[in-house]
């Protein structure tokens, strides 16, 4: 009798192959889950850090305006703050008055969008924004006095790679509108307006996009 109670005991103990195919498959599920969960996750974290990039951009432009009479950077043709005789565009006045070294690839800094390292080529992300230069050549600067619609005026958006050094092109208007601003956060576009404020654009937002930029012509 004790012999033929163990033997059952044993014969329960363990899994049957239907019960352990089952328990992969809950395991699989969960897993599954769990990655989405993370990935979604880190793709708001990256939306969240290049509005935070943005931001401070529009603080470096706010200290550059305060001792320029009141003007932006240029779009391109900026005097080089590090060597006086070559022009630079506003993303190495944007280096030198947050006091950054230039940037090397996948380095954390206010020009890099981390969503970038998932849409340039083999990865190699270093400044991935542009500036608005709708209206114009970006060769002058702007007084900030001259907008007539701040808040509803881009200036800097996320942008598709140029080449495969890892930078964006420095500027976009309404001849490239279509191509060089990048929707690379889930199908959303982080823009800073002239104002200061930042705002992740979506993909059905297109149209007021397009006005925004307009709104940058003199």
């Amino acid at each position: 009798m004790k012999t033929h109670f163990l033997r059952r005991a044993w014969s329960r103990s363990g899994f049957t192959l239907i019960e352990l195919l089952v328990t992969i498959s809950i395991i699989g599920v969960l897993a599954t889950l769990i990655l989405g969960a993370s990935t979604a996750a880190r793709k708001r974290a990256d939306t969240a850090v290049c509005l935070s990039n943005l931001r401070q951009q529009s603080a470096v432009f706010a200290i550059y305006a305060a001792e320029n009479d009141g003007s932006l950077p240029a779009a391109l043709g900026n005097v080089d703050p590090y060597n006086s005789g070559t022009l630079v565009s506003w993303m190495m006045v944007v280096q030198y008055y947050a006091q950054m070294n230039f940037p090397k690839d996948r380095q954390r800094n206010i020009l890099l969008c981390p969503s970038a390292m998932q849409t340039y080529p083999g990865k190699v992300a270093r400044r991935t924004y542009a500036m608005n230069v709708a209206g114009g050549a970006g060769n002058t600067p702007q007084k900030l006095a001259r907008f007539t619609k701040p808040s509803t005026t881009a200036l800097v958006v996320d942008a598709r790679a140029v080449g495969t050094a890892g930078d964006s092109s420095s500027t976009f208007g309404l001849s490239d509108i279509n191509t060089t601003p990048e929707w690379r956060h889930q199908g959303a576009l982080n823009v800073l307006f002239v104002d200061g404020h930042c705002q992740t654009m979506p993909a059905s937002a297109k149209t007021d996009f397009q006005r925004y930029v307009q709104n940058f012509a003199p």
